[in-house]
Order: structure tokens, then C-alpha cells, then sequence
């Protein structure tokens, strides 16, 4: 299991036992680790501070400096949720050189779900901290053009930290 633990990083925590869990290893990320994916044996972590690191078997392998609070992989393509809230798309087909290949300005985007290349987001509909939330469903197919494809004002006027897509449902 995989902690993206804030100020100390990355933690990796043996839970074949469960009544005999043990931390593996911890991975510095350089500023808050919020957000963690795994795609085979490798670990993507959005760091608030110093953005996307990229780690294998304990190490650092590579990174994205854009500073990001949640991320998703799919497809060979990392998709950050920055700070301000925009969605970057970065190929991470070469773990140690990732790269940017677009990115969509999303105002203060408050959750990530990814679906192939469709990306699934909430943010408020306006700047007041009483707005609305906004589904809001966004191609990345062709990722330095992505274009949004619809949006479903929720109703709710709180944060909503995640969301889950399964078959044709959004679940916030």
C-alpha cells in the first residue's frame, strides 16, 4: 500500500498481514505529497510542492515540476490536478522523462477521475466560496486541444474531494 503522507512523502507499507503491517521504504517528495496512482511497479505521486514525482522501487526516477495536488494515470499519461486547479496531461510512457502534452484551464478544479482519455472534474461554478459545484467532463484524446464536453451543475455548495465514474454513473 502506497500513503501519500504530506510532509513525509511517500510511504510504502507492507499489508500482506494485516495485524503485522510494516513500512517498507519513504520517499521524500520535496513539499506535500496529496495524491498517489500506481501503474505497474510505478508510483506517481502530485506533490503540492515540487509537483509530480515519479518513483520506482524507492527512488525517484523522475519528475514534473508543475505543483499538483492529485493525480491519475491512464494510457501511458499522467493527469495532475495543479494547485490552481487546472488538469495537465503529461506523457509518462518513459518514466524518467516526463512530458507535457496539454493542458486544460479548469478554475480550481477540487477533484480527478479518469476514464481513457476522459477526465472528470468538480469545480465551482463562479468565485464565490458559496458557488455551485460544476461536473465537468473534458476530452483529452487529443491532449494539447482538449475540449469540455458537457458540464452538470450539481447543486452542492461544498468541496467535494472526490469523484468516482463506473459505466455511466458519476458518483461525487
Amino acid at each position: 500500500a502506497y500513503t501519500a503522507a504530506g510532509a513525509s512523502g511517500l510511504v510504502a507499507v507492507d499489508v500482506k498481514k494485516p495485524d503485522e503491517t510494516k513500512e517498507l521504504w519513504r520517499v521524500e517528495t520535496g513539499g506535500g505529497a496529496r495524491g498517489v496512482d500506481v501503474a505497474g511497479d510505478v508510483v506517481y505521486v502530485a506533490d503540492r510542492g515540487s509537483g509530480l514525482q515519479i518513483i520506482q522501487k524507492g527512488s525517484v526516477v523522475g519528475q514534473y515540476s508543475e505543483p499538483c495536488i492529485g493525480v491519475q494515470v491512464s494510457g501511458g499519461v499522467a493527469y495532475l490536478r495543479s494547485n490552481l486547479g487546472d488538469v495537465f496531461a503529461i506523457d509518462v510512457a518513459d518514466p524518467t522523462t516526463p512530458e507535457l502534452l496539454g493542458k486544460y484551464n479548469e478554475s480550481f478544479a477540487e477533484s480527478l477521475f479518469v476514464v481513457d482519455t476522459t477526465v472528470y472534474t468538480t469545480a465551482p461554478d463562479g468565485s464565490s466560496p458559496n458557488a455551485t459545484r460544476d461536473l465537468n467532463i473534458i476530452d483529452f484524446s487529443n491532449p494539447s486541444s482538449p475540449v469540455l464536453l458537457g458540464s452538470v451543475d450539481t447543486n452542492l455548495t461544498y468541496l467535494i474531494g472526490n469523484t468516482f465514474v463506473d459505466d455511466d454513473t458519476a458518483y461525487l
